[in-house]
């Protein structure tokens, strides 16, 4: 009878998963499962923790709670340290700090909620701004600007919603301004039932509660900020302060704090329809701080009826050390607040006090007292298109009424002898009595400098003024210019006297008069501007004229533009003119003019000379050459970015967007400034300005395939589309050169957030798997291990629908790869195949549920990596055991449950007829733990249905064996190890043993 012989047969070093050979074919470092498991070393290790970020993941505010997926996470390190990460949530955009527990949502223009399409969403980072696309149709491309506190959010396309506009007009603080009907009385606080009038909108006599109680807030102001505000009666407040009114005052003795007090917002009275939106504050004020430096910030936000901010305006208030503390101690101040920029009629105001940030502690502080809010009716404001003043009843009363415009820095009117302003009103008969007063930077405010009456042109549509009566050394140096309004406009339309604006100085020449220009002939062009937060958007130019000849020593040219192409997103025509004194066939700007209804617009500057009406779009220029030596010459393409984009990414300092198959480049960027994001749909190779101007080309043409990602690699750009991959490379738009890969392959990308930059080459999720592109002619495939768990029914197993596997996502994070995929079945992503560089070989996390990854570092193993849950919580993968939010303490975090098999051990039948099959006798496992974990270890062969397995308790490094009984035989044996641990548990090594020899049976 033949001896029996014994085999020992060990794995002491893992490479990672092969689940594309048979167990008996897998090499000596491959292995058969490894979940939850990373290689290190060439030893395998429990994955780190997930631990939820947030207190409360994000989830819908009504029953029943639904959680909000997160999607597209970006994250980076701003210029002061922070570390942000932004992501979207059905539909809406947020941002967050690395360690903390809750998140800020960013609004559009800091009024309204995004309505992106979450899982399409894309985002770049270019300089301090992060760009958004999200795909749907006419979409804009969104620009975030997180060194802005609120963040500042805006669609880079025209006629976004604007920012409200802050306050740009002031009222000079006189007591007749208007009616006083409707302020304060000072006699009593006001009752919680006051009428909510445009005349008597909020009235507090004093900060008291009405009704006694607590004096600290009403019952209609509510506490905002770091501290509670403080009220002091005469005698709490130890001789400091007497009270204005009543018997309390408020203090605001800490930066920050304060109070705030919501109110429906009234309407207009007189049949002008909508929400007021100007507002007179009032109030009294005592500055008890002897260094000056204590400041009430007050507020007004414009909100709808559910409470979201609309906008806001805020002023600071300041006042000097005043040691009187009596009544006469206090000083009245009132305010105007303006937020005629809203985008809707608000439903309710909010009027917000808060102390400055250099506000004392203690008594030495600011005291307020005596607040009221007056919503103006037919306010005096500035139009937006033509900067004038708009003035009705309300505004203007017998006598002593100011306008006036301040100057930062100063200006000079010693180059003008006349200043002319544009004037408009129904009423042709009746004229205002107005007059110019200038103030000199550095006097007092009482000393002022009055011009006689302004003269009327006869056709009553402009008004000048002789300005040759105030000394020359004021007119160097004005930093406040008034328009005195002088009396009462008896008989005129109480709701629309006149209109005035804008000023300019006219230099030396009559009004009625011509200014002599230089001979022609002239050649004259238009474009047409959308003006945006990130700067003009020009059309290329139409002719307007053929040459205009000089007819002596004038040469006035008359035109009327056409109605404008792009409707009511036009705001501005920019008129260029060619020729006269110069020859270089270069367009100068003549003049910006704006588009639509209002009154017509007259300038006249001593570098300018035109006439600009808007009701017949007719354009007069009488501007002489010498003033267009330095002015702005026509650059044609400044177009704006195109709508729709599904992708985009930063290349060659550029801002890329893909809209299906089509590539955008945009205009050269240049450090921060995102006024030069233009786009031009047409590239001409002679262009002198080439090198800056953007870049347009279609990819694949009409193949009905979209681009689905762009990936910057080194010197090319990779348009990744479903069923080709193709690269541009170049330096601007007169070298660019695109050119195709595997087009007839059908090889290309089918998940756009599955595509990552690996060790300097392009990794893509395909239709069979990975693939690696670098540049190259070579695509090749690199997901071969697993590629059967991608591609299931390639191994007789069900599939993954399309829809699941488009949503996977990919990084690269730490020298290893993270894909985010879908298990057979599944709609979500609920598995991570994580590759290695180092060991090149993958394992694979389970209990993910993830959209998307985000990641502060590719150098080094770190625990900055953001998962976006679609539970709605956002995680890092750090730390021991799974914590679903920050508040689970780390003793009570779930352990990570593990799952191991080795590969397939055993000979190959080799065919006599005793022994033929070999029998394990022992198999060993090396582990090593860092708490108690009970381990199952197990054995299975594939030619008996025998199985068995059995637990050890292990506590730090440990290496055990386990008898394997007689029955289990096979061909194949494989070694099991499972558990599950908080704490990392680390497998080193197995081993089988096995017997042959004996008689068969």
């Amino acid at each position: 009878m033949p001896p029996i012989s014994t085999t020992f047969s060990q794995q002491r070093r893992f490479d990672g998963l092969d689940l594309f050979h048979i167990p008996e074919d897998l090499p000596v470092g491959a292995v058969q499962q490894a979940d939850n498991l990373y290689i290190d070393g060439g030893e395998l290790v429990t994955r780190p923790g997930k631990l939820g970020m947030f207190t409360t993941p994000l989830h819908d505010p009504d029953p029943p709670y639904a959680r909000r997926a997160l999607h597209a996470p970006l994250a980076f390190v701003q210029s002061n340290g922070v570390r942000q990460i932004l992501f979207v949530a059905k539909g809406a955009l947020y941002k967050t700090i690395k360690g903390a527990s809750g998140w800020t949502e960013i609004k559009l223009n800091d009024m309204s909620s995004f309505t992106l399409a979450s899982e399409s969403v894309q985002m770049a980072r270019v300089g301090k701004y992060v760009y958004l696309v999200d795909g749907q149709t006419s979409s804009p491309l969104y620009r975030i600007d997180l060194d802005q506190t609120p963040s500042a959010a805006v669609a880079t396309t025209p006629d976004a919603p604007a920012m409200a506009l802050s306050v740009s007009l002031k009222n000079i603080p006189i007591e007749n301004f208007g009616s006083l009907t409707g302020w304060s009385s000072r006699s009593a606080p006001s009752p919680p039932s006051l009428p909510l009038t445009p005349d008597n909108l909020l009235r507090n006599g004093s900060l008291g509660k009405a009704g006694g109680g607590d004096p600290v807030i009403p019952d209609y102001w509510d506490s905002i900020g770091v501290a509670d505000p403080d009220s002091r009666t005469v005698g709490s407040v130890g001789g400091r302060m007497t009270p204005f009114d009543g018997a309390y005052a408020l203090l605001l003795d800490d930066p920050g704090e304060g109070i705030i007090q919501k109110v429906p917002a009234p309407t207009y009275p007189n049949g002008q329809g909508g929400s007021a939106r100007v507002y007179e504050f009032e109030g009294q004020f005592h500055q008890a701080d002897r260094t000056g430096g204590s400041s009430v910030v007050v507020t007004l936000y414009g909100m709808d009826s559910t409470g979201n901010i609309l906008g806001q305006t805020s002023v600071e208030l300041t006042f000097p050390y005043n040691p009187d503390t009596s009544v006469t101690g206090w000083v009245r101040s009132r305010v105007t607040l303006s937020l005629t920029g809203l985008p809707i009629n608000p439903d309710q105001m909010g009027l917000e006090m808060r102390g400055g940030d250099s506000n004392r502690r203690g008594l030495d502080t600011i005291y307020i007292d005596a607040v009221s809010l007056k919503a103006v009716d037919n306010h005096l404001v500035i139009a937006r298109s033509a900067n004038s003043f708009t003035l009705s009843s309300s505004d203007i009363y017998q006598g002593g009424n100011y306008i006036w415009k301040d100057y930062a820095p100063k200006v000079s009117f010693s180059g003008s002898n006349v200043v002319a302003l544009a004037y408009s009103s129904p009423n042709t008969t009746v004229r205002p009595s107005l007059r110019l007063v200038f103030h000199k930077e550095g006097d007092a405010d009482t000393i002022l400098y009055p011009t006689n009456l302004l003269t009327f042109s006869p056709d009553g549509t402009y008004a000048s003024a002789d300005i040759t009566t105030v000394p020359l050394d004021v007119r160097l140096n004005v930093d406040r210019l008034y328009i005195q309004i002088d009396g009462d406009m008896t008989g005129a339309d109480a709701n629309n006297l006149f209109t005035i604006g804008p000023l300019s100085a006219a230099g030396n020449l009559a009004i009625s008069d011509g200014v002599s220009v230089s001979a022609g002939p002239y050649q004259y062009v238009f474009t047409e501007v959308q003006s945006t937060t990130d700067g003009d958007i020009e059309s290329d130019p139409s002719p307007i004229s053929n040459a205009v000849s000089a007819t002596g020593l004038k040469a006035i040219a008359t035109m009327t533009l056409p109605a404008p192409s792009g409707g009511v997103a036009t705001k501005f025509y920019h008129i260029y003119r060619y020729g006269g004194l110069y020859g270089d066939a270069v367009g100068r700007l003549v003049a910006r003019v704006p588009v639509g209804s209002g009154p017509d617009v007259t300038v006249y500057d001593d570098a300018h000379s035109y006439l600009w009406s808007n009701y017949l779009r007719t354009f007069t220029d009488n501007t002489p050459d010498g003033a267009l030596l330095l002015a702005p010459t026509l650059i044609t393409g400044r177009g704006k970015p195109p709508s729709s984009a599904q992708a985009l990414c930063e290349w060659q300092g550029r801002l890329w967007l893909a809209v299906g198959s089509t590539l955008w480049g945009s205009w050269l960027i240049t450090g921060d400034t995102p006024g030069a994001l233009y786009y031009n749909a047409v590239s001409y190779p002679d262009d002198p300005s080439a090198s800056i101007k953007g870049f347009r080309v279609s990819v694949g043409g009409l193949d009905n395939d979209p681009i689905q990602q762009l990936i910057p690699l080194s010197t090319a750009l990779i348009i990744l589309k479903q069923r080709s991959v193709w690269m541009l490379t170049g330096f601007d738009s007169s070298d660019f050169q695109l050119s195709g890969h595997y087009l007839k392959a059908g090889v290309g990308c089918l998940a756009p957030r599955a595509a990552a930059l690996v060790e300097g080459r392009l990794w893509f999720l395909g239709p069979n798997g990975l693939y690696e592109f670098d540049g190259g002619d070579e695509i090749n495939p690199r997901s071969l291990p697993i590629e059967r768990a991608l591609n299931p029914p390639h191994s007789s197993g069900p599939p993954i629908s399309s829809e699941a596997y488009a949503g996977a996502s990919m990084i690269y994070h730490g020298r290893r790869l993270y894909l985010f995929a879908p298990l057979p079945g599944d709609l979500s992503n609920t598995v991570a195949y994580v590759w290695d560089s180092r060991q090149n070989g993958w394992t694979r996390y389970l209990q993910m549920n993830v959209t998307g990854a985000a990641s502060l570092s590719t150098a080094a193993d770190t625990d900055d990596l953001f998962l976006a849950g679609s539970d709605g919580q956002l995680y890092q993968l750090t730390g021991e055991g799974d914590r679903a939010t920050p508040s689970v303490a780390e003793a009570s975090a779930a352990p990570i449950a593990f799952a191991f098999a080795s590969r397939g051990f055993g000979r190959e039948e080799s065919g006599g007829q005793y022994w033929r099959t070999n029998r394990p006798v022992r198999v060993y496992a090396s582990v090593e733990t860092e708490e108690s974990v009970d381990l199952t270890m197990g054995v299975s062969c594939s030619g008996c249905a025998a199985t068995m397995a059995q637990t050890y308790t292990v506590d730090g490094a440990a290496s055990f064996r386990v008898k394997v009984p007689s029955g289990v035989r096979g061909l194949v044996t494989t070694v099991t190890l499972s558990g599950a641990s908080r704490k990392p548990v680390r497998i080193a090594s197995v081993a089988v043993e096995s017997a042959e020899g004996g008689s068969d049976g």
